[in-house]
């Protein structure tokens, strides 16, 4: 379950609300893309950004 959520760019966070509630299965993963199904049987392709995230 997600207890936060936080959209952060250069120089900037705004947190988000978690909401909702499920699961999502990978079904594909390599160093580009990944490919999950979601608890309503939803697919979703994500890309890799460009670039690597500094904390």
């Amino acid at each position: 379950m997600f207890t936060s959520a936080v959209l952060r760019g250069k120089g900037w966070e705004f947190p988000l609300p978690p909401f909702g509630q499920g699961w999502f299965e990978s079904l594909y993963i390599d160093d580009e893309i990944r490919v999950v199904k979601d608890i309503r049987q939803d697919y979703l392709i994500v890309e890799r950004a460009p670039y690597s995230w500094k904390e």
